[in-house]
């Protein structure tokens, strides 16, 4: 689309063109890191280091404000230093990794729906990743 064009008798002497875009931000993973974030939309089927979804998640203030949108489980993991020392303190008997602590609710300590709302989530990003992969065009 051109905005405006300038020309002189024979010439043009100048010439704008304008694309319109969607404003938008991002960042990655380790520029998040030490950051708090009111809301996020997270590709976690993109990690590629240990420990990358998360730092991801863990910058969000809510659950609520966080929005999956893609995941790949094969991509989130822990390093194994940190998988072993892990064990090695079960192994010593000093207890389960906080997140592996069964709470009086039942489980991870979360409600059942935010148990609910993570997994409808989490299908949904599959979906999409999916579908993506089979080739077919994005909705945005």
């Amino acid at each position: 689309m051109v905005i405006f064009k300038t020309t002189s008798r024979r010439d043009k002497v100048a010439w704008r063109y304008q694309l319109p875009l969607k404003l938008a931000w991002a960042i990655s993973i380790h520029k998040s890191q030490g950051m708090t974030l009111e809301s996020a939309d997270l590709d976690l089927a993109s990690c590629f280091e240990p420990g990358h979804a998360y730092v991801a998640l863990s910058r969000v203030v809510s659950l609520g404000a966080t929005r999956l949108l893609s995941f790949d489980p094969r991509r989130v993991y822990a390093h194994p230093k940190v998988v072993a020392w892990y064990a090695s303190l079960e192994a010593r008997g000093l207890g389960a990794p906080p997140a592996a602590a069964p709470s009086a609710a039942g489980g991870s300590g979360l409600t059942a729906e935010q148990r609910a709302r993570i997994e409808a989530s989490k299908a949904a990003a599959l979906a999409r990743r999916q579908h993506s992969l089979a080739g077919a065009p994005r909705a945005v």
